[in-house]
């Protein structure tokens, strides 16, 4: 089990599907009916809301007009499960045994327009809550730059710690390594970020970085009225390697890529 997120896209409307079971059939570490909570952080805490009680082997899909209603517009909402009925405030997002199930207990993310939908694997590892400062390198990203064609960066941060502080991220083109611009987003949060202005060729492609936070960053790209939409992650730079994550090679690329573009 893990985090897992729902982005707020204006002309869109959000899923999230999370189900009480692991992604492949096996022996389960327990048969525990699970509560699913929502949260959200101000600055100096997370909410907490319990939702709905989920049998195991069950499934329950939240919609994103089925939030609390004391959530703010500008909040991003966060689901978790637990077997218990959490307070109502935290200073410390829950880590619990359920977080470290092999296999990891997936969600799916949809967004939905009245024409057509998307679906996304949507978890946020809760391994990466404890990373009090890390930092983000996504290097050739699947923007998509084209005529007609908008394309946004979702990019979702998640911390133990409460708070909402703003945080640099910039991007660059990965050949050429110059600075196209720079942004603020904020932690505990799914930023959405607009990349349609950029006019970069296919050959030169653009390289997302911040030295003050580590996420996830996804990419949608969509026509003017939502009939055509495509959702892509971008994979750490440690999977780009054979064997997968090396944590020590992942450490060498980035300060590389970091000190080229800095």
């Amino acid at each position: 089990m893990n985090y897992y997120f729902m982005p707020r896209i204006e002309g869109l409307k959000c899923n999230v599907t999370l189900s009480n079971f692991p992604c492949v059939e096996g022996p389960r570490p327990w048969s525990l009916e699970q509560i699913l909570h929502v949260v959200w952080s101000d600055q100096f805490l997370w909410h907490v809301r319990a939702l709905d009680t989920v049998p195991p082997g069950k499934s329950v899909v939240w919609a994103s007009d089925d939030l609390p209603p004391e959530l703010p517009e500008d909040a991003s909402p966060f689901f978790f499960f637990h077997p218990k009925k959490l307070p109502a405030t935290l200073d410390r997002l829950i880590i619990s045994d359920l977080m470290h199930t092999q296999p990891n207990w997936r969600a799916n993310i949809q967004l939905f327009s009245p024409f057509t939908s998307i679906s996304y694997q949507g978890e946020y590892p809760s391994k990466m809550l404890g990373i009090e400062k890390g930092t983000l390198l996504s290097l050739g990203p699947l923007v998509q730059l084209k005529t007609g064609l908008a394309s946004k960066l979702i990019l979702v941060n998640l911390m133990a710690k409460p708070g909402n502080e703003a945080c640099h991220i910039q991007f660059a083109q990965m050949r050429k390594q110059k600075i196209l611009f720079e942004t603020s987003v904020r932690r505990n949060h799914c930023n959405i970020i607009d990349l349609s202005f950029l006019n970069c060729a296919d050959s030169d492609p653009v390289c997302v970085f911040s030295s003050d936070l580590t996420g996830i960053p996804i990419f949608l790209t969509h026509d003017p009225e939502f009939k055509k939409m495509s959702l892509e992650h971008s994979h750490p730079p440690a999977e780009m390697l054979v064997f997968g994550d090396n944590r020590r090679y992942q450490k060498k690329m980035k300060n590389w890529w970091l000190s080229k573009i800095n």
